[in-house]
């Protein structure tokens, strides 16, 4: 959801090309990442343990990554 947010921020900065909304865009990405950094990581270890870090291990926070090869 927040990528999704972001990537309608970032169209409509593409087409409007305003200062207050590049302001507002950094903002809104900041208070995203804040908020996924400070409280929702923190919460889901605690509730988790180490399945998460597990999880974490394997998923990047944002943005996709190609797949790793297997080990031959």
């Amino acid at each position: 959801m927040y990528l999704a947010v972001m990537s309608a921020l970032l169209g409509w900065l593409l087409v409007y090309q305003s200062l207050g909304l590049l302001l507002y865009t950094v903002g809104v990405g900041s208070a995203f990442a804040s908020f996924v950094i400070w409280y929702e990581e923190p919460h889901l270890r605690r509730q988790f343990g180490e399945q998460y870090d597990q999880y974490r291990a394997r998923v990047p926070r944002w943005l996709p990554r190609r797949p790793r090869r297997p080990a031959a």
